[in-house]
């Protein structure tokens, strides 16, 4: 489901044919844009411009000899500049996605109708004599007079200028923020820790490759492990309390892990290395826990 907030206006460009009039369409840089752009009268050449934010054309210049209507969806432009002589009127909504997911789903949703109009054509202004918006009540207020209060329209944003969103069921719950309260973040253990008094060692983590769509990631759980592949090793191990090695290749190649030093009895070690098709290797001084292989990423 695509998610967004939308906010509804209205105004009118008269220009002439000498003095072009460029139009802001939308105030949130952020959003997108749906339109409805029409002219009811025709006195001359008439040309529609569409500009991004630094004010160069991303669509047109549109000609037009007859009165005309364009009809624009999920379009991602700033602004508009009309040359006429004559009126357009356009009525707008800016769309502001939740998220750039939602964004790209709706900018793939784009769509164009830009057709001529032939005949009279009325447009009625959704805004009275004294500028203010005409509303049709579904429901008719009793004749006489009648009292509403104040209105209060919320602001989209929060207090950081973040958009704020409606959960539409939020019984029981509850949402956690992903830091403590020194702002160290939270770690959720597979395995819960005994209870009383436990020491954690060091935790060394390493860069790790992104994974993209044409690479794989191999899970294994047992040495030695022959690497299928180039690519990228990715182990996690138990400290005994002393050194720990890796050796290629039935022990032709042994470095030792975590710079020479200890790793500490029952802590746990993240380390990485490059490998290549055909490499074994196997883990003496620490417990192994698993490992991955990243196909296809030899540097982090």
């Amino acid at each position: 489901m695509t998610r967004f907030a939308e906010f509804q206006k209205y105004f009118v460009i008269n220009a002439s044919s000498t003095s072009p009039v460029t139009q802001r369409l939308k105030e949130n840089p952020k959003a997108l844009i749906s339109f409805t752009l029409m002219s009811t009268s025709y006195a001359g050449g008439q040309t529609v411009t569409f500009l991004d934010s630094n004010g160069n054309p991303v669509y047109g210049p549109l000609e037009f000899s007859t009165p005309f209507s364009i009809k624009e969806t999920f379009r991602d432009w700033y602004s508009v500049t009309y040359t006429g002589p004559g009126i357009v009127y356009v009525f707008l909504t800016e769309i502001v996605p939740v998220s750039d997911e939602d964004r790209i789903t709706l900018e793939e949703m784009a769509d164009e109708e830009i057709r001529t109009i032939t005949g009279a054509v009325s447009v009625v202004s959704p805004l009275d004599g004294n500028g203010n918006l005409l509303v049709d009540l579904a429901t008719p207020l009793p004749s006489g007079t009648n009292t509403i209060g104040n209105v209060g329209i919320a602001n989209p944003l929060d207090a950081n200028g973040n958009l704020k969103v409606d959960i539409e069921s939020s019984t029981g719950l509850t949402i956690s923020g992903p830091l403590d309260a020194n702002g160290n973040v939270k770690v959720d253990l597979e395995t819960p820790l005994p209870a009383g008094t436990n020491t954690i060692g060091n935790v060394n983590v390493a860069n790790q490759p992104t994974v993209t769509e044409s690479q794989s990631v191999t899970e294994f759980t047992s040495l030695p492990y022959s690497v299928p592949a180039n690519g990228r090793v990715v182990f996690q191990v138990e400290g005994t309390g002393g050194t720990a090695t890796i050796s290629f290749n039935g022990g032709t190649t042994t470095y030792q892990l975590n710079g020479g030093n200890a790793l500490t009895n029952g802590a746990i070690y993240e380390f990485s290395v490059a490998v290549a098709n055909g490499d074994s290797f196997t883990i003496s001084g620490a417990t192994f826990i698993r490992g991955f292989f990243v196909s296809g990423v030899m540097a982090t």
